[in-house]
């Protein structure tokens, strides 16, 4: 369709930059200790937000269901399987079964675009709220219950500053998908047992760290540390109770978390690494990319079902396929072949034919028609 591939740029990007503001914000926030000062749930209500924008993320994903989007998914949804006792059914309830398909999209398709979207705005509505009720914390210098500065009006400069960035933000979205379009890869194949799967940026140091634990391990790598860590983030303000604010004056806090951000730039670095040095990876990857160009090159051809009716009406939408059907119907072959050539228990169908045989093909076998 027309600008199809800005459009879905737009969103792929969009997607990027939504995680990676979000992250800043998250930054923020911590380095200068905002989260202190009877603020506890807004900074609960942050983390949950922060937790929805990656569910977001990963349940849209898989919605293209190009070879890129199958795997990595199926990569996603196997991890929790490692969980104990409800591990399978995480699974299960992910998929819509033990395998992925129809039932999958239709559940990643309503999480993306009803549930998770519900949610969100839910809660950037009571973060507001909360914020509003807290107040600002003000700078790093300030007490962040009694402060001393009088508050700053959000209009106008708070306004100019925040419609500025998103100024900014959208004319570089709009340059990257004008300029560098994301591609999308040839349909998913199940059966195809070369394809090496790999995730979007933010979630590659989480699948290099998957690598690292199997076996009896991987309940500690895949659940105990991550739940750990999680469970150390959301309650920050209940145990770090002190008023000060400034980053250097909170030396523990300013290493976890430089520790924190080397280790997943060190995991997705180290990804890459590993990837470019397996030869046989390296090529494999480099043969997925080339088969993703030659597919985005290849001309837009409707992908008929030939297994129902309205396939058959789009096909005599042309003339020559109504000329087509006027001999199906004479020489009686949609006795077999069915009306519209739709295919019956008897025979095929006929729908869509001319993509799977050559001409030279079609007119040897109306010539010399085989058994099946």
């Amino acid at each position: 369709m027309t600008a199809g591939s800005f459009l879905r740029s737009l969103h792929a990007y969009g997607a990027s930059a939504m995680v990676i503001v979000l992250l800043l914000h998250l930054s923020q926030t911590f380095i200068y200790g905002s989260y202190k000062g009877r603020r506890e749930i807004l900074w609960l209500s942050g983390c949950v937000l922060f937790a929805l924008v990656l569910g977001k993320a990963f349940t849209g994903y898989l919605l293209p269901w190009d070879q890129r989007a199958y795997f990595a998914t199926a990569v996603g949804t196997n991890a929790p399987t490692e969980i104990p006792i409800i591990g399978e059914s995480l699974k299960r309830l992910m998929r819509g079964g033990t395998e992925m398909g129809t039932l999958t999209i239709s559940r990643f398709f309503v999480a993306h675009v009803f549930l998770n979207p519900a949610f969100i705005f839910a809660l950037v509505g009571s973060h507001i709220f909360l914020f509003r009720k807290a107040g600002t914390a003000g700078p790093a210098d300030e007490n962040p219950v009694a402060p001393k500065q009088d508050p700053e009006l959000f209009y106008p400069r708070q306004v100019l500053m925040d419609l500025s960035l998103t100024a900014l933000l959208i004319l570089g979205l709009g340059l990257l998908s004008f300029f560098a379009p994301m591609q999308i890869g040839p349909p998913a194949n199940p059966a195809d047992a070369q394809y090496i799967p790999r995730p979007e940026w933010y979630y590659l140091p989480i699948f290099q760290w998957l690598k690292y634990w199997h076996g009896a391990a991987a309940v500690v790598g895949v659940l105990m540390i991550p739940t750990l860590l999680v469970l150390a983030v959301v309650a920050l303000p209940f145990f770090d109770r002190s008023l000060e604010r400034r980053p250097w004056k909170r030396p523990i806090a300013m290493a976890s978390y430089i520790f924190l951000i080397c280790m997943l730039v060190g995991l997705g670095m180290r990804s890459n690494y590993v990837d470019r040095h397996d030869s046989s990876v390296a090529q494999q990857l480099a043969k997925q990319k080339a088969e993703e160009n030659e597919y985005a090159k290849k001309p837009f051809e409707p992908e008929l079902s030939s297994g129902t009716l309205a396939a058959a009406n789009v096909a005599l939408a042309d003339p020559l396929a109504a000329k087509g059907n006027t001999v199906l119907e004479t020489q009686s072959c949609n006795a077999c072949h069915g009306d519209g050539g739709v295919g019956t228990a008897a025979a095929p169908a006929l729908v869509g034919v001319k993509y799977k045989f050559s001409a030279q093909q079609l007119e040897n076998l109306l010539k010399h028609p085989t058994a099946t």
